[in-house]
Order: C-alpha cells, then structure tokens, then sequence
C-alpha cells in the first residue's frame, strides 16, 4: 500500500477553509470574486470620472457661454461709438434717421445681452466677477443716457453743444464702459481658468487612480493564476505522478495531500486505500 505522507507540503489556506469542502466551491468563490472587484473598482471610477465631469461641465456650460456674451458686448459696445460718429457726421436728416436705427438697434443687443449674462448669474454672488458686471452695467447706463442727449442735441442742430458732448463727456463715458467690460472680461477668463486647472487636478488624480485600478485588476488575474496553481493544478500533477507508478508496483513515494477536505484529498486517500 502506498504511504501516507504527512502535510508537510506548503498548502495554501486557500484550500483548507472548512467551508469551501469541494473544487466546484473554490471556483465558485475565485468567479464570485472577480465579478465583485472589477464592480467596485468600476463603483470607484465611476466616481472618479463624475469628479472629471462636474469642472469641465463647468466650463462647457458656465464659462464659454459667458465669455461668448461677453464678446458680443464688447463688437455692439464698439460698433455703438461707431454709430454715434456717424449719426454725428450725417449730412442731412433722413442719413441721421438711418443711423438712429443701427444706434437703436445696437442698444437692443447690448441690452438683450446683458440681460442674458445676468440670467447665468447666481442669484447672490459677491464674487469679483460679480461685482466687475454690476459696474458695468451702471457705467453703460450712464453712457446709454449720455448717448440720448447726444442724440437730441444733435436732431435739434445744435452740433456744436453735441461735437463738445461727444469728444467730452460721452467719450469718457464709453471709456469707462469699455474698460469695465475689460476688466469682467478678465475676472472671467481667471474664473474660467480656475475652472480648467482644477478639471486638469482632478483628470489627473483621476488617471492615477485608473492606472491603481488596472494595476490591481491584473494584480488580481495574476493572484488568482498562482493560487489555481498551487492548489489545484500542482497538486493534481502530483498525484499523477504517483498514478503512473503504480503499474510499475512503486510505491515508494508517499502520496501527498490526503488530509485536503476536498476532491483532490479524495483522491490522495483513495490512492492510500488502494
């Protein structure tokens, strides 16, 4: 009869857990596992991909539109002083008629676009972009109502009061809008470059963490290969090795893992018995 050998041969804990009594068990436990870890790895990129998404949509929804906003205000602000020196400069009435219109319409676009910046505004903000769009909008107030004196003084042929107006008072006026308009265009472009550095921060973290995902992932495979190894297919190897000296009357070599509580132990006893 053949010997039976002591469990002196490293087992791995993996197969003498009391309640995994049988291969199909140990299977089950490696499949349910790798379903279970790429779940949550994916429940935590998931997560990761939400932190990337929230400041680009920031900038994709937020920041672009406004600054488009913006430079639409910034062509009608220029394309209004142009007007003015040409309603200025007409040479009779129905030329100024014309440019009452451009004037008039243009004022319509500037208003429509501030009205549409302030609906992207939050309902309280103290922000320095906040406060840069409240005094521009003071400041093209005051010019808008400059630019209607103008424009009476002007229709009524006093061109003199209307020519010191204009290089005066109403220039001073639109410079001022103007640089205001530069500085909240600033304010947002630092806003949305804020924006961009964190969206970079976080897609950055979040391609570490990726890389710790894969790296665990086949970290996994490669743990679980080397435990089928060296609980199942080396074993089995082994006891092929003692079925092969049998016709040969060896039995010599004591057979190994008879004490496993799994088919493979089944096997090793039964070689004993035989």
């Amino acid at each position: 009869d053949h010997a039976q050998s002591p469990i002196n041969d490293p087992i791995d804990w993996f197969s003498e857990l009391s309640v995994l009594t049988s291969l199909r068990s140990k299977f089950a436990l490696l499949f349910l596992t790798f379903i279970a870890v790429p779940a949550v790895l994916g429940v935590i990129g998931m997560g990761a991909l939400q932190a990337v998404n929230d400041p680009a949509t920031e900038i994709r929804e937020v920041w672009l539109p406004k600054l488009r906003i913006l430079a639409a205000l910034n062509d009608h602000l220029s394309d209004f002083r142009l007007a003015e020196g040409d309603y200025m400069a007409a040479a009779d009435e129905e030329e100024r008629s014309t440019h009452a219109v451009t004037l008039a319409r243009l004022g319509g676009e500037i208003a429509a676009n501030i009205a549409e910046y302030r609906v992207s505004q939050p309902a309280s903000n103290a922000s320095k972009e906040a406060q840069a769009f409240q005094q521009f909008v003071t400041a093209w107030n005051t010019y808008r109502e400059i630019a209607t004196r103008l424009m009476t003084q002007a229709a009524t042929l006093d061109r003199q009061t209307a020519r010191q107006l204009y290089r005066t008072e109403n220039q001073q006026a639109y410079w001022k809008a103007s640089d205001l308009l530069d500085q909240l265009t600033a304010a947002d472009i630092e806003e949305a470059e804020a924006s961009r550095d964190q969206a970079k921060s976080v897609y950055d973290d979040t391609s570490m963490r990726f890389i710790v995902i894969i790296v665990g992932v086949v970290g996994l495979a490669i743990l679980a290969m080397a435990m089928v190894n060296r609980t199942i297919s080396s074993p089995l190897i082994q006891l092929v090795g003692v079925l092969t000296r049998i016709p040969q009357r060896d039995f010599s070599a004591p057979v190994p893992h008879t004490g496993r509580r799994d088919e493979i132990g089944a096997i090793a006893r039964a070689i004993v018995q035989d």
